[in-house]
């Protein structure tokens, strides 16, 4: 994983996120250098996420063939249905996204995202969870 992922693993909390935010800006401010901060919020995050990217990702991981398939079988063909006074909606397929609330939910996220850092140089860069910010 990222370097830069705080968030959903040991040791990299909140807090620490946190504390490096404000190491790099007390820093830059002490040696009188401009901070510029971008701020994505990945909001509905899980429920966005391109099935076939993240089994690709996986491939490119070194996952083995019935890993993926497993993967695979899990996030296609789901669906939903909403309640709503005790009536229930007729079934919808969900084309993207998954395992939100899961256990794998998580970290599938931090392998979709574990790229993102690689398209951004000259900066430091702080994940946390579903939060990506860059500091030149």
């Amino acid at each position: 994983m990222s370097i830069y992922q705080s968030g959903y693993g040991p040791q990299h909390s909140t807090s620490t996120c946190l504390i490096d935010i404000t190491n790099k800006l007390l820093h830059n401010i002490d040696t009188g250098l401009l901070t510029e901060m971008v701020f994505l919020d990945l909001s509905k995050a899980f429920d966005t996420l391109d099935r076939e990217t993240m089994l690709k990702k996986l491939y490119s991981l070194g996952f083995s063939d019935s890993a993926v398939f497993w993967f695979k079988a899990s996030l296609n063909n789901r669906t939903q249905s909403f309640n709503v006074n005790d009536v229930f909606s007729d079934p919808q397929s969900i084309q993207f996204g998954f395992l939100q609330g899961s256990i794998l939910g998580p970290l599938l996220f931090k392998v979709y995202i574990n790229n993102l850092t690689s398209v951004v140089q000259n900066c430091d860069i702080q994940l946390y969870a579903e939060t990506l910010s860059f500091f030149p």
